[in-house]
């Protein structure tokens, strides 16, 4: 199964200049996310293979500091799933997500 089967969101290139601000907030957007019932996935690879590390939910916050360490030294790219309501609410809820880290990516078309 390939990465475009896992993939519901949008793809998006990484531009991170501000590591401790981009696991922060997307951690916070993640949690925020599952309050209100969504199930999160994260995708995140390099330019020689992706995805490389999948978060769902909760492992994120708990792995923040290696995501912060990959974020600036390898992964070139990101997805984002949410599921767990329409699929309306679940576009609206990937995009709160990545409200804050707008400024450090962009999508992949």
């Amino acid at each position: 199964m390939g990465y475009t089967d896992m993939i519901k969101g949008n793809l998006y290139y990484l531009t991170i200049n501000e590591p401790l601000k981009f696991a922060k907030e997307l951690a916070k957007g993640v949690k925020e996310a599952q309050k209100a019932g969504f199930n999160v996935e994260l995708f995140f690879g390099g330019p020689e293979a992706f995805p490389v590390h999948i978060y769902k939910n909760g492992e994120f916050e708990e792995k923040k500091a290696q995501v912060m360490i990959h974020a600036v030294g390898y992964w070139s790219r990101m997805a984002v799933n949410v599921e767990g309501k329409d699929e309306n609410s679940n576009k609206e809820e990937a995009e709160k997500i990545i409200t804050e880290i707008k400024d450090q990516i962009q999508i992949h078309d």
